[in-house]
């Protein structure tokens, strides 16, 4: 398996990280945590937004809203 160029190094990140890792996952709003470790510092937030939906698919919907809401504004999360 492959990974796209933003995402270099995140399977080794997993791996070698798996406690970091799995706090994050596991925690009860990852949608409002940073990504673990040098992450939150190398994705943009739709990036993050990819990683989130892979682990907590439950958590994207409030996720997204509030991507709408920082890159595209108000209105079209009230539209």
């Amino acid at each position: 398996m492959t990974e796209p160029e933003v995402y270099g190094g995140l399977f080794q990140s997993f791996a070698e990280n798996q406690e970091v890792w799995l706090e994050w996952i596991q925690c009860e709003k990852p949608q409002e945590e940073p990504l673990p470790l040098d992450w939150r510092s190398k994705l943009d937030d739709f990036q993050s937004m990819v990683i989130l939906k892979a682990f907590r698919n439950e958590k994207i919907a409030s996720n997204f809203s509030k991507y709408v809401l920082d890159n595209m504004g108000k209105f079209f999360v009230d539209g």
